[in-house]
Parts: structure tokens; sequence; C-alpha cells
């Protein structure tokens, strides 16, 4: 516990001057926007949909190496937001495309 506050002192002692009270410390740390981050996974999954006719759950864990459930939502979006379309039940769901045809 002691090594600890020494550490954490001798950091805030290092920085600038100004960076050296206590209240810098209660400061709202900004999370970086994981709104990106999603946007790159969405991307990649309709990527291997140019080339597949269908995708997996599993084959999307594997593709942005993810667990099932952040598959399961990713691919849930997607549907809602009508870029896939789901079909099947349970472990044989597949996702395609949702094409749009025009006039």
């Amino acid at each position: 516990m002691e090594r600890s506050r020494i550490l954490l002192e001798d950091a805030l002692l290092a920085g600038d001057k100004d960076d050296n009270t206590c209240d810098n410390l209660n400061k709202p740390v900004i999370k970086p926007n994981t709104g990106d981050k999603a946007q790159q996974q969405r991307q990649k999954i309709l990527t291997f949909l140019e080339t597949v006719d269908f995708i997996t759950n599993k084959q999307v864990c594997i593709l942005l190496e993810v667990n099932r459930s952040r598959a399961y939502d990713l691919l849930s979006q997607m549907v809602c937001e009508s870029f896939l379309i789901a079909e099947g039940d349970k472990k044989g769901r597949r996702y395609r495309l949702s094409r749009i045809d025009s006039c």
C-alpha cells in the first residue's frame, strides 16, 4: 500500500507543476470513442459478406476476435438497421446482406 502511494506521488511530481494538485485526480476520465470500433467491426462483417453468401455468429467471433455475446449484439444491431437479414433459428441462424433492389 505504501509503495503504491509513493509511486503515485512520484508520478504526480514528474508531471507539470500545474498537475501536482489533488484536484486533477478528481477530473472525470474521458473514455475513448467506442463507436469507431463498432463501426469498423460492422464494416469487416459487410466486407466479408461481399465474398460469401452468409455469415454465422461463430464466424463473426473468429473474424473479429470477439466473444459470442458481442458477435450476437453486432449482428442483431445490423439486422435492426436493415443491413442484414437473419434466417433460421438458434444455432442454425445465418445472416446475409439485405439487398435493396433498385428500379
